[in-house]
């Protein structure tokens, strides 16, 4: 008898457990401070998720205006009063229902506004489960702070700023529209196309030099920049050092005048391997890889924040060779057209022998010559003659 009595006990603790909705993120989606009454065509929102097998039943929807009491009903919607549908939801599924204001409402009326708690009563097989949902502001700009604490409701900013955001500069290397040549044939020219390659820079030399044809500093911050200072320096790794007894060694430094928002300002300039290495230029000991890191607002003239300040500096990989052979490998450092359009490109042997002649953009140039076998060679274009030794 005690067995037959537990399980008749379980059973129903069971079915009082499945008759409840699973209902979450109750919330009303009318506009703040709407006004609502009846007979006066208003539509209330709100939405839902719901999760549960409810078959083909009905569930009933209650909601209620500041407190559960039928003076305060809204509205009372019937969902599947008919069994038309299989409410079964396997996951949370959103739900938009609406009211029209019920009669008690007849002569009053009620706001949506901030503070005011709406409640959700959802009946199912006689089980009422009560939902409440409280009236906030809205944040627009989407910056976590709610509109009434939002000293910029409309434009994102962190709280330590009250909302607004933080107008800093931001100043940087714009690679796409930057120029950099050296005594390196196979090198791309656009920084941005060189700085995904594996290649380095060549100062052939203490004549050779890697020449900024245009170093474009872009400011890219949401506020007017201060003038500042560009330095260059000559490093042994990626690490700049600016003072102390390994400090790395600077090579020039340039004035950049105040820019406005996406602004830029191009600067010119040719380090060569005097420049670098002094007196020691025709020594072996020289040879080898090296960096230029270039330090953007390198006197700290602009207060860029945290993400401004990461990219600040600028690395440009490259090697230097002191030998004769080397610098003998650029003939002309006339500056090859930068341009899509086609022009006549020709290589001929020692031995005076055109060996190609074609006409191609500078990219496919590089392609060329990259192909050709160990050896030396003359290249010609429309505007550049140029001896190479591979």
């Amino acid at each position: 008898m005690k067995r037959i009595t537990l399980i008749i006990i379980g059973l129903f603790t069971f079915s009082l457990a499945f008759s409840q909705t699973d209902i979450r993120n109750f919330k009303v989606t009318a506009d703040i401070d709407e006004l609502f009454s009846w007979n006066n065509g208003d539509i209330f929102n709100y939405e839902f998720e719901i999760k549960g097998d409810y078959d083909y039943n009905e569930i009933k929807l209650y909601v209620y205006y500041n407190s559960i009491s039928s003076d305060n009903l809204i509205g009372l919607s019937r969902w599947n009063y008919e069994g038309d549908y299989n409410l079964n939801f396997s996951t949370y599924t959103l739900q938009s229902k609406w009211n029209t204001p019920a009669y008690v409402w007849s002569g009053r009326s009620f706001t949506t506004s901030i503070g005011t708690t709406f409640y959700l009563v959802a009946e199912y097989q006689g089980v009422q489960t009560i939902y409440s949902y409280t009236i906030t502001s809205e944040d627009r700009d989407g910056d976590g702070i709610l509109n009434d604490q939002d000293n910029c409701p409309d434009e994102a900013g962190p709280s330590s700023n009250n909302g607004c955001p933080i107008l800093s500069p931001n100043l940087s290397v714009d690679s796409v529209n930057s120029i950099v040549f050296s005594s390196c044939m196979s090198c791309n020219p656009y920084l941005n196309t060189f700085l995904n390659s594996s290649k380095r820079h060549l100062v052939a030399g203490g004549v050779g030099s890697i020449t900024f044809n245009k170093l474009n500093i872009r400011n890219t911050g949401n506020t007017t920049s201060n003038s500042g200072k560009i330095d260059f320096y000559y490093s042994t790794n990626t690490t700049l050092v600016k003072s102390g007894g390994n400090a790395d060694k600077k090579l020039e430094s340039k004035t950049i005048p105040a820019l406005e928002i996406n602004k830029s300002h191009g600067i010119e300039l040719s380090i060569s391997g005097v420049d670098i290495f002094g007196v020691d230029h025709n020594s072996p000991s020289t040879n080898g890889n090296f960096y230029i890191l270039v330090d953007i607002d390198a006197t700290d003239t602009n207060s860029e924040g945290e993400t401004g300040e990461g990219d600040n500096l600028l690395i440009i990989p490259a090697t230097y060779n002191y030998s004769s052979t080397a610098t003998s490998k650029i003939l002309s450092n006339k500056i090859p057209p930068l341009t899509e359009e086609k022009s006549l490109f020709e290589v001929y042997n020692l031995s005076g022998e055109n060996i190609i002649s074609t006409k191609t953009d500078y990219s496919e140039q590089e392609e060329i010559i990259d192909q050709l076998p160990k050896g030396i060679y003359i290249i010609k274009t429309n505007t550049n003659t140029k001896k190479i030794i591979k």
